[in-house]
């Protein structure tokens, strides 16, 4: 006498195992898909910080103004449409306003791009202007167009600015990358 076969029989469980492989096949095929589709129509411009806590750290003053640069070229030259750019602000005990803009570097200073520079934006550079909807042109040398982060504190206390969430175009691709430095800074009073 035979035992039976099970519910499925051993013709059930051979369609069962066919459709499981199917279906997994399917899921692959869609999660590269996705990941292809992903990789194609985001642009990926600005290059990255790679170096986890690494930044700008110091002591400023509360009656000046700190700008610091936070895109910077990857690849090829590129001119890109900002629809937004927001500073990651983790604290903000000076009270500061922490502005983003897109500065035009000032050819008379002979630098490329700000690092982290006191004053007025205007000083370094021949055009400031807000982000949203901005043209940015980003070169790997010479002078480029680049997301700047102003603050300008009103008290003693800590800025903590982890960067800018940058949402922009750039031909068929369109996306949002977090570019720039972690920037932590201890503001004292005024001095005289």
């Amino acid at each position: 006498m035979r035992e039976p076969e099970g519910i499925f029989g051993r013709r059930g469980r051979t369609r069962t195992l066919v459709a499981i492989v199917l279906a997994g096949a399917l899921v692959g095929m869609g999660t590269a898909a996705n990941a292809g589709w992903h990789a194609w129509r985001d642009p990926h411009v600005f290059r990255t910080n790679d170096f986890g806590q690494a930044g700008m750290w110091g002591k400023i003053s509360a009656d000046k103004p700190m700008n610091v640069g936070m895109s910077y070229a990857r690849g090829k030259p590129v001119t890109i449409t900002v629809d937004s750019a927001y500073p990651r602000v983790l604290v903000n005990s000076a009270e500061a306003s922490i502005t983003v803009s897109v500065c035009t570097i000032d050819r008379s200073w002979d630098v490329g791009l700000i690092g982290s520079v006191y004053g007025d934006p205007s000083k370094w550079c021949s055009k400031v202007v807000d982000p949203d909807g901005a043209r940015l042109r980003i070169r790997k040398e010479g002078f480029n167009d680049q997301l700047v982060v102003t603050i300008r504190p009103t008290r003693p206390g800590i800025v903590m600015v982890w960067g800018v969430d940058v949402t922009y175009g750039y031909g068929h691709r369109h996306g949002t990358q977090h570019v720039g430095e972690n920037v932590r800074f201890v503001v004292r009073a005024p001095s005289g």
